[in-house]
């Protein structure tokens, strides 16, 4: 598997096979783009999920994020076609590293899944060379499945599926936002709680204060690197660790990253409203990203924090 990771199964685990049983229903918006389980192909760009869209009749790509709490759209696609589109308040949105104001982009026309609909309150944010960014508050709309080993993702309606029978996975929403967080553990001994971030292209992100808390980290071996967020980059260090389990899955050698001496960070990606902030749920410690969720099939209904987590099952062969 990719970068060295390797995984295991639990014994009590099972294969999404049999969830795929309770999911052949599509979803309603199904159209000519996607095949006869309502499955749409992606593309993964640096660990990123790239759906096929159009932006007021321009082709191009959205990003899935569940780490973010907005919708957004392209800066450079924004200033390229400024005459074209309308245009609400600034807000302040927080990245990862950066903070920075955006201004609200509305009734811009979106292709997606074979539909065509008008998208108001879209932030202005970097994420070239995608021109969309769908976030939490477009996905808890649905039951979201999404395929990683055959690139693949699919909106379900809540009515053609029970996920509360199947869930595998304690997901709960992190404290101060909108955003799902799992529950992994680092160790047989070492729980906590990480945001689920399909934007985060790396393993597991923790803060530097973890080096407090888990004094194995101080001796592993740290190289530094580049990290990128919707508005800038930051210097982080990372390393590989020897132990994670997810749901009922446990892996090794992961990649875990946190941010160099003196790098300021924030989980999530949203966007402040003057004071409104959201107060309750629980405080996550991280990011959950890429190079731990690249092996599974996850299925998420965020609104009504349920999570299934499986390995895909083997596809049936062409002529």
């Amino acid at each position: 598997m990719g970068s060295g990771m390797r995984l295991w199964p639990n014994t009590a685990a099972l294969t999404v096979s049999i969830l795929m049983l309770a999911l052949r229903i599509p979803a309603a918006c199904a159209q000519s783009q996607l095949d006869e389980e309502g499955w749409a192909s992606f593309s993964l760009v640096n660990g990123h999920i790239h759906l096929p869209i159009t932006l007021n009749q321009v082709e191009g790509e959205a990003i899935v994020d569940t780490g973010s709490e907005i919708n957004g759209i392209d800066d450079n696609f924004v200033a390229a076609h400024r005459s074209e589109l309308h245009f609400g308040k600034y807000v302040t949105v927080n990245g990862v590293f950066t903070e920075a104001g955006a201004q609200i982009v509305n009734g811009a026309s979106v292709g997606l899944f074979g539909t065509t609909t008008t998208v108001s309150g879209l932030m202005t944010v970097h994420i070239n060379p995608a021109l969309l960014l769908l976030g939490e508050s477009f996905l808890r709309n649905f039951i979201v499945q999404i395929d990683y080993p055959n690139h693949r993702l699919r909106l379900l309606d809540r009515k053609a599926v029970n996920l509360d029978k199947v869930a595998n996975v304690d997901l709960r929403t992190q404290k101060g936002t909108m955003l799902p967080m799992v529950n992994v553990f680092l160790s047989p001994n070492d729980k906590l709680w990480l945001t689920l971030d399909t934007g985060y292209t790396g393993g597991v992100f923790l803060p530097r204060s973890a080096l407090a808390e888990y004094e194995w980290l101080v001796q592993s071996e740290r190289a530094s690197a580049q990290l990128a967020d919707v508005h800038g980059v930051g210097t982080v260090e990372q390393l590989r660790i020897p132990y994670l389990k997810f749901g009922p899955f446990r892996m090794e050698n992961v990649l875990l990253t946190m941010p160099a001496r003196g790098q300021e960070t924030e989980i999530g990606r949203r966007a402040e409203y003057g004071s409104m902030r959201w107060t309750a749920g629980k405080e996550s410690k991280g990011l959950l990203g890429y190079d731990v969720l690249q092996h599974f099939v996850l299925t998420i209904d965020l609104a009504h924090r349920l999570m299934h987590v499986g390995v895909p099952a083997p596809r049936k062969a062409t002529d």
